[in-house]
């Protein structure tokens, strides 16, 4: 029994994108079961995929569809992944499953976050209103 990752047919349209300004490897899948506490590891054979230093991740997942972003860097300077074949395993839950992809060029688009600046001070603001009007502060400010 092999202990290299297969592909599972659950996972689809896996790919990648480097983006040269950012220095950033973006990648992509789709499981159609969802995800369940989602990790991705990228490698691959060549030497530029060796040199090269993956950051820690930043994924994200909407619907169906994983995103893990990696800074990369290399000691050789910066590092040119478009054109590459890695392999990308995917990891959710119990399944394990590694699939191959082609690197391609491209712009890669961060999502923002729901979260606006006005929408956090809001928040500050209601939390300090609370806390001014228990009575236990009372005491305190008397």
């Amino acid at each position: 029994m092999s202990l290299v990752p297969k592909p599972s047919p659950t996972i689809s349209d896996v790919k990648a994108v480097w983006d040269q300004s950012k220095s950033q490897l973006q990648v992509t899948a789709v499981n159609s079961l969802g995800w369940s506490q989602p990790d991705v590891i990228v490698d691959g054979p060549s030497d530029e995929m060796q040199d090269a230093d993956f950051s820690l991740p930043t994924i994200s997942t909407e619907g169906n569809t994983l995103t893990a972003t990696y800074d990369v860097s290399s000691w050789m300077g910066t590092p040119k992944l478009d054109g590459e074949s890695i392999h990308v395993t995917l990891k959710s839950g119990d399944l394990t499953a590694e699939h191959g992809a082609d690197v391609s060029a491209g712009n890669i688009s961060h999502t923002t976050s729901d979260t606006s600046l006005a929408q956090m001070l809001l928040f500050a603001l209601l939390g300090g209103l609370i806390l001014n009007v228990m009575p236990c502060v009372f005491p305190v400010l008397g």
